[in-house]
């Protein structure tokens, strides 16, 4: 043992003491060392325990995943849970890709999930500006990968077109040099209006001489649509659907094949230039179309002549914005017509319009289904009382005439809607909360039950209206579903 007894006399040490000190500290710092050595020993041994350890869990996991009853699932089971697996949607810049992830666990799910090209045309990708340019590269190499594993799928996305200047590019610019190769398999199509816009027929040198067998929708501007016409580009006998913006007000009319279309929408437009296109158009099912005035400028008036019948039209939407444009129901007739929308702008004075949708209905004499009336000229019982077959109402009451009690009363009176099954009401409200109950009890005892009922409480008049306490109580045995939304009060409520 080392030298242990040390005087505690504040004098200097003796001579024997120095000796027996000195020995005592050779000897100690002999035996640190020695032990510093077994501990390096002992750390080095129990480091190779370790990997010994962590080499026999795998090993162990692999062995078990061998016998595991993921493995003896048929392949049509497994192929069913790496689909649902994969979701619905995958970004492409989002750093975990689900199905790059799942077909790198094990060659089994790889073969499997490269047997299941719908997965890879699940593709999403962001043309935000703001995204890295490192992020927009891994996505655009992504987006490659995607294509040559989806097959010869059809593609459910839109591809988003735009001018590809040399010298400074869109920031979708990898993704659209990515996709080019595959025009084949687009079946939707908008051209950007943007910076990057069209100027020119060169715009479209990218198209050139590029088959689109599979496109049906085509959306984009007017002078856009006819650069890609002059271009030779969109002579596409399979397009189904267009939707055209005129915020420039040309008067000319894109060179398309109008007569096969089912879908036509046309905004920022005149009334005039949106019926001129329409009537090309004898095979429509689905008409929309919202104004736009840009600038202000005097809308013309309609030209007055016959209403042109469309057989095939079932949807009409119009969005009626700006303060001097003209209804163009007066100069259509739908026969098959079954759902209705007519929405007049917010600032939009129409208490000195003349709706021209009663005479509409009238000469369609179709059986209309549904029927959005949002701040209309008018509200009246006997536009409504005629349309027997409707299920779905909505109406917004207009700021000079907002929807009352007696309005409520006679939609619950003679039969009025026998099939109506769901009822919105927003806008202008002056109607008391008993008025309503009133409504949904006796549609009730009619045998003509609402299954479903919606009101926007933003322009109610809360005085009119009522304590809301006690409503939600009084609702919930009479209707099934009901929603009270807006400002900070929303009820929710499903059978």
């Amino acid at each position: 043992m080392p030298f242990t007894t040390i005087s505690c006399a504040s004098s200097l040490p003796l001579d024997a003491e120095r000796r027996g000190l000195t020995s005592a500290i050779k000897e100690m710092e002999d035996c640190l060392d020695d032990l510093q050595n077994e501990l390096i020993s002992v750390e080095e041994l129990m480091e190779e325990l370790r990997n010994v350890e962590k080499t026999l869990k795998s090993v162990l996991e692999v062995h078990c995943t061998y016998i595991s009853s993921v493995r003896r699932l048929p392949k049509e089971i497994l192929s069913e849970i790496l689909d649902l697996g994969c979701g619905d949607t995958v970004w492409l810049t989002d750093r975990r890709c689900t199905p790059l992830a799942l077909s790198s666990v094990c060659r089994s799910w790889r073969d499997v999930i490269l047997g299941l090209p719908h997965i890879w045309g699940r593709w999403r990708i962001q043309r935000e500006c703001h995204l890295p340019r490192t992020t927009v590269r891994a996505a655009a190499n992504r987006l490659r990968l995607f294509l040559e594993r989806s097959g010869d799928t059809p593609f459910s996305q839109t591809i988003e077109y735009e001018y590809q200047p040399r010298t400074l590019s869109p920031p979708a610019t990898a993704y659209l040099l990515a996709l080019i190769p595959y025009t084949h398999r687009w079946q939707h199509l908008h051209i950007v209006d943007s910076t990057f816009s069209v100027r020119d027929e060169k715009g479209f040198k990218l198209l050139k001489n590029k088959p689109l067998p599979r496109l049906i929708t085509l959306s984009g501007s007017a002078r856009n649509i006819q650069l890609g016409v002059d271009c030779g580009v969109f002579d596409i006998p399979t397009l189904r659907h267009v939707y055209l913006s005129n915020k420039s007000q040309l008067e000319c009319v894109p060179e398309l094949l109008w007569g096969q279309l089912e879908t036509l929408s046309i905004s920022s437009s005149t009334a005039a230039y949106a019926l001129s296109i329409m009537q090309r158009c004898p095979n429509l099912r689905t008409w929309k179309f919202a104004t736009g005035n840009a600038g202000g400028l005097p809308e013309p008036s309609l030209s007055p002549g016959p209403p042109t019948v469309h057989k095939h039209l079932r949807d009409v939407r119009i969005n009626l914005e700006t303060q001097k444009v003209e209804n163009p129901l007066q100069l259509v007739t739908a026969p098959s017509l079954e759902s209705l929308s007519l929405i007049w702008g917010v600032y939009r004075d129409s208490s000195a319009d003349v709706d021209p949708t009663p005479a509409f209905l009238t000469r369609s004499a179709c059986t209309l289904r549904r029927l959005v009336l949002s701040r209309p000229p008018q509200i009246g019982v006997a536009l409504i009382a005629d349309l027997c077959n409707l299920v779905e109402l909505r109406l917004d009451g207009p700021p000079h005439s907002p929807l009352t009690d007696e309005f409520l009363a006679s939609l619950s009176t003679g039969g009025m809607l026998p099939h109506l099954e769901s009822l919105e009401l927003g806008g202008a409200l002056a109607f008391k909360a008993d008025a309503l109950i009133e409504l949904v009890e006796s549609r009730r005892a009619m045998g003509c039950s609402l299954r479903t009922l919606m009101v926007n409480v933003c322009g109610m008049n809360q005085q009119t209206f009522g304590p809301l306490e006690g409503v939600e109580d009084r609702l919930k045995g009479i209707v099934p579903n009901f929603s009270f939304w807006g400002q900070h009060l929303v009820w929710y409520h499903r059978a």
